[in-house]
């Protein structure tokens, strides 16, 4: 779990130990039998496998705004990944985090409401 965190201390989990938040995870997943459900929403994987390629050009040739929010610490699309966004990317509008991992808007809300704020 903590390893898609940067630093769990910044979150709001009333001092619960690792254990205690594993426990919370595992109700959250139950809640109406999600957990026999779980495997449907892994996806994401398989689609980005097979759409992957037609996603990336989709974000290339859009004549929308479009801002990226990545945590520098995310161990899926952190640093590496951004570097190579802004080497290939007509997109520039990429904004790096310091001090969040994979999720920025659990980790530092007020920066990322910030970013969003700035995009509106």
């Amino acid at each position: 779990m903590t390893r898609v965190f940067f630093n769990t201390s910044n979150l709001n989990t009333e001092n619960l130990n690792q254990e205690d938040l594993i426990h919370c995870y595992w109700q959250l997943l139950n809640y109406q039998q999600g957990h026999k459900l779980l495997h449907q929403l892994n996806f994401f994987f398989k689609d980005r496998k097979y759409h992957g390629q037609r996603w990336a050009d989709a974000w290339q040739a859009s004549n929308r705004p479009i801002r990226y929010i990545v945590g520098l610490q995310d161990p899926m699309y952190g640093n590496e990944v951004v570097a190579r966004l802004k080497q290939s990317s007509k997109q520039q509008d990429i904004h790096v985090v310091d001090q969040s991992g994979h999720f920025p808007h659990i980790e530092t809300p007020a920066k990322v409401l910030q970013l969003i704020t700035d995009f509106i």
